[in-house]
């Protein structure tokens, strides 16, 4: 089994790949989206193992004590994963990966449907809606948006 930054390497160099190999802008556009969110992951990931061959013990804890999951504790199945890489708002894929309906997000999460329905169709979401939404669907608020 790979760890993650052996899968966020393989998903950066797909999705790249993918990218080069588009004649249309805006599945290149996508494709190069998708790479920049498995850039960030992999970053983290490095960052994350600097840490803690730098510290004495060889290990580091989170900077924060909030007790959410980051995102290099969270492994994204490949399904989600493709669907993102696909274009797929990575809010809508989670939702739906999750096996959860609209109904039931916006209900945990103090929403509309019809505002889920617009993040999902790829409307930017509010800082706290992102944060709504992690909590219900149990995944780090990082893997949620878009950047």
């Amino acid at each position: 089994m790979m760890d993650g930054e052996e899968v966020y390497r393989a998903r950066l160099a797909e999705c790249l790949s993918a990218a080069d190999a588009s004649d249309l802008p805006q599945v290149r556009d996508r494709h190069l989206a998708a790479a920049r969110s498995w850039r960030r992951l992999l970053d983290t990931v490095l960052e994350r193992k600097a840490e803690a061959a730098a510290s004495p013990l060889g290990w580091s804890q989170p900077e924060e004590e909030d007790g959410k999951m980051h995102e290099t504790d969270f492994e994204v199945s490949d399904p989600v994963a493709e669907a993102i890489d696909g274009g797929m708002p990575p809010i809508k894929a989670f939702r739906q990966s999750s096996g959860q309906a609209q109904h039931d997000v916006t209900v945990e999460a103090g929403m509309t449907e019809e505002r889920l329905a617009e993040i999902e169709q790829g409307a930017p979401p509010q800082a706290s809606e992102v944060a709504d939404l992690s909590e219900v669907l149990d995944i780090p608020s990082t893997l949620l948006v878009d950047r």
